[in-house]
C-alpha cells in the first residue's frame, strides 16, 4: 500500500473511533502465521506433538521450520514480541489514567504486562482486562511451551482475566500454580483471584451467548414476509428460510460453525445421531438439525477434509433417519 492508501485508511477508520496499526509483512508472518497459528493455536487446543505432525491445519508441513522444535522458531517469538510492543506503543498514545483497556485473545498475551508496567504509577490506575477467546490448555500441554512463563506473566499483568468456560479457567489457574508458584483463592462475591507480586488478579468465566433481542426481531420480520425465498436470501438462518427444510410440527435446532477439525462439528453430528438412536420417540422427522459450516479459506486442506467427513456423516444419519439433518 502507498502512503496515500495508508492515510486514506486512517481517515476512514477515524470516523469509526478506530486506529489502524500497520505492521511489516515479515512481522505478520512470524507473529500471526508463525507463532500464533503454528505454536499457540494447536497447543491451546490441547494438540500434542503426535497430532501436530500430521495435522492438516498445518499449512507448512513441507517446511522443516514448522515443527514442534520451538528452538527452530525463535524468530517467530521475536516477531510476536514485536507485535505486542507495537500495540503497547500505540495504546500509550491514547490511554489516560483511569481508563479501562480490554485486550482480546492469544495474539496479545504479552500486552497486559507491558501496559501495566507503563502505567504502574498512574492515578487513578489504568484497569486492564484480558479475555481469551480460545481454550486454555492443560498445564501438561502448556508447560511444553518454551515461553510459557513469559506468556503467563504477560496475562496476569491484567487486573481481570476472562475465559469462555470453567475448564479453561481451571487450566489457567493450575498453570499459574505449577509453573509460577502463584496461589489462587476465592475472592469476594464468589470470584477467584490469582495472587502474584502482591496483586490479586480476578479470574472470571463469561460464556459466549447470542443476542436474543436481535434474533427474535429477525424471526418476527421473517414470519411477516410473504416471500419465504426472499426472506431466506436476506438471512440464511431466518425462520422463513428454515421453513423450506422442515414441517410445521418439527422441532428445529440450528448451528453455525467454522468448517475446521477443531470446531468439533463432527462430534456434534455424532452426538445427534446417538440421540436419535437412544430416544426413538424423536425419530420419524420429529426433530431437525440445520447445520451451516463456513469455509473461510484459511486452512484449505483442513476445510476440505472436514467437509468430506461431515458430508459422509450427514449421509449416514439421513440414511438411517431420513430428513433429520440439513
Amino acid at each position: 500500500l502507498s502512503s496515500s492508501d495508508l492515510e486514506g485508511i486512517r481517515t476512514a477508520l477515524q470516523h469509526m473511533g478506530c486506529t489502524p496499526l500497520f505492521m511489516p509483512s515479515s512481522t505478520i508472518r512470524g507473529a500471526y502465521l508463525g507463532y500464533c497459528k503454528q505454536i499457540l493455536w494447536p497447543s491451546f487446543h490441547n494438540v500434542d506433538i503426535l497430532d501436530l505432525t500430521c495435522a492438516c491445519w498445518n499449512p507448512d508441513k513441507g517446511d522443516p521450520s514448522s515443527t514442534w522444535d520451538q528452538g527452530m522458531t525463535e524468530h517467530w517469538w521475536e516477531a510476536y514480541q514485536t507485535l505486542n510492543h507495537a500495540f503497547c506503543d500505540e495504546l500509550c498514545k491514547v490511554v489516560q489514567a483511569g481508563d479501562v483497556v480490554w485486550v482480546h485473545d492469544y495474539h496479545l498475551m504479552l500486552l497486559p504486562k507491558m501496559l501495566s508496567s507503563r502505567y504502574s504509577s498512574s492515578k487513578p490506575a489504568v484497569h486492564i482486562i484480558f479475555f481469551l477467546h480460545i481454550p486454555f490448555p492443560t498445564s501438561q500441554i502448556f508447560r511444553s511451551l518454551t515461553r510459557g512463563h513469559e506468556l503467563l506473566s504477560g496475562i496476569i499483568g491484567a487486573n481481570a482475566v476472562g475465559f469462555h468456560a470453567f475448564d479453561h479457567a481451571r487450566h489457567f489457574l493450575n498453570a499459574c500454580k505449577r509453573l509460577m508458584g502463584a496461589s489462587y483463592q476465592s475472592a469476594r462475591c464468589g470470584l477467584t483471584g490469582v495472587e502474584c507480586c502482591g496483586r490479586i488478579v480476578t479470574v472470571v468465566v463469561r460464556c459466549v451467548s447470542i443476542e436474543p433481542d436481535r434474533i427474535s426481531e429477525a424471526l418476527r420480520e421473517a414470519s411477516k414476509s410473504k416471500d419465504a425465498h426472499q426472506a431466506s436470501a436476506s438471512s440464511s438462518l431466518s425462520l422463513a428460510g428454515l421453513k423450506t427444510f422442515c414441517s410445521s410440527n418439527q422441532i428445529v435446532m440450528a448451528g453455525i460453525d467454522t468448517c475446521q477439525r477443531l470446531s468439533g462439528v463432527a462430534l456434534k453430528l455424532l452426538a445427534f445421531e446417538r440421540f436419535l438412536w437412544d430416544y426413538d420417540r424423536w425419530q420419524n422427522q420429529r426433530v431437525l438439525l440445520v447445520q451451516y459450516v463456513l469455509r473461510e479459506g484459511k486452512r484449505p486442506e483442513d476445510e476440505s477434509r472436514t467437509s468430506s467427513e461431515l458430508r459422509r456423516l450427514v449421509h449416514r444419519i439421513n440414511t438411517s433417519h431420513p430428513g433429520t439433518v440439513v
